[in-house]
């Protein structure tokens, strides 16, 4: 068999279809998440008896050789391929073990979300009361998440007349699971229309859930620490197109978190042509240390947006900076139109842009290259000297052309 897994083959858990994306070999003396993962499965199957540490060390290989025998395959010692799908149809099996007979919610609080106990405990919890309120730790709310992104079939729906894919998974999932606003009868109708399946969860699983909207790309956000909702860090940010979570560090924060920034919407109605009214709540970028921080009003991301539109697609910057009226071409006239004109921002709003901008690698067209923004060349930019004494560092005024 092949080491290449092809991931719709696994059934039972979510967290071995992120394992198996590109395995070849997992083996001593690796480390990790995806270790960690393997770990929990096969305790779960009562052949691992350590803690899911993340590090494939003896205990974990002596697991692997435990279970490879029990299976008949060969006792490797290392995860390939043939022993991940074989864990994955051994969780399987294990829904018809009897529930245990710890409380409810103690499973919700110490079981994966992908064992028979775990779903056991769903299947029976009654459906009006919802679960969210009663789980106290954010590991038992991720857990929840996980079964949430389990029983949904986004990933997998073939949308037929829906063009924007992204926005069509994020509006799923929220309008099915999402506490934070029923949509009317007459919009879960429009949805219907365009393919996407609105019915809404039972109680119990609904939870404080929101879609985001960042650059060119829309998913979904969950509060699961709700003392804290000004901090990007108190949320769990899920991919609905192959239900992973997008954490720090990934491709996709980088992509679509850290360098464009997000805004977190409610959903409030779909219309009959299948267009989307988002309300924003709240608002997240990166500042020049590559931390996420709330800003004062969605205009102040989409400001900083267009301040990168050189990075955009090149479709999107010809069409805003080269293809405009003489009096809008070019890059300053485009940022100073999009801050008076489009975004209307105040000075307070100007001064927590350029607040986050100065010190990041800015460029004025495709082909120049990048130039770290300083408080000079921002307000020389935006035509506000008068804002120079307000933003750190500010010196002299500055050529535009410098930009």
């Amino acid at each position: 068999m092949a080491n290449n897994l092809q991931t719709p083959r696994l059934r039972a858990s979510i967290d071995l279809i992120e394992v198996a994306r590109g395995l070849q070999v997992l083996a001593r003396p690796a480390r990790g998440e995806h270790v960690r993962i393997v770990q929990a499965a096969l305790r779960d199957l009562d052949q691992f008896e350590g803690r899911a540490d993340g590090a494939f060390g003896p205990a974990t290989t002596a697991a692997v050789r435990r279970f490879q025998r029990s299976k008949g395959l060969r006792e490797l010692g290392h995860l390939n391929a043939a022993t991940l799908l074989a864990i994955d149809q051994a969780l399987l099996s294990s829904n018809a073990r009897p529930m245990t007979a710890a409380s409810p919610l103690d499973v919700l609080h110490s079981a994966p979300a992908h064992t028979s106990t775990y779903h056991q405990v769903l299947a029976a919890w009654p459906a009006h009361d919802p679960i969210w309120p009663h789980l106290t730790t954010v590991a038992a709310r991720e857990q929840l998440i996980r079964y949430i992104a389990q029983v949904d079939d986004t990933d997998k729906r073939p949308y037929q007349s829906f063009d924007n894919l992204c926005t069509g998974f994020a509006v799923q999932v929220y309008a099915r699971f999402s506490a934070r606003a029923a949509l009317d009868a007459t919009s879960l109708a429009n949805l219907t229309k365009v393919d996407i399946d609105g019915k809404p969860a039972a109680a119990k699983l609904r939870v404080p859930l929101f879609a985001i909207l960042s650059s060119d790309h829309a998913f979904c956000a969950f509060l699961v620490d709700e003392t804290a909702p000004e901090k990007l860090a108190s949320y769990r940010l899920l991919e609905p197109q192959n239900d992973q979570f997008v954490t720090p560090g990934t491709r996709s924060w980088q992509t679509y978190v850290e360098r464009f920034g997000v805004i977190l919407f409610d959903l409030a109605a779909c219309d009959a042509q299948g267009r989307f009214d988002f309300r924003p709540v709240r608002s997240f970028v990166s500042d020049s240390q590559g931390r996420m921080t709330g800003v004062p009003s969605v205009g102040v991301v989409r400001f900083l947006r267009d301040l990168m539109v050189t990075e955009s697609v090149v479709t999107n910057y010809k069409f805003y900076v080269v293809d405009q009226p003489p009096a809008r071409r070019g890059f300053v006239n485009f940022i100073r139109h999009q801050a008076r004109n489009v975004w209307r921002l105040s000075d307070a709003e100007l001064l927590a842009a350029g607040r986050l901008v100065i010190g990041r690698p800015l460029r004025s067209h495709p082909d120049r290259a990048f130039t770290v923004m300083t408080a000079d060349h921002y307000v020389a930019l935006i035509n506000r000297q008068d804002l120079r004494g307000a933003l750190p560092g500010a010196r002299s005024s500055v050529a535009i052309e410098r930009l």
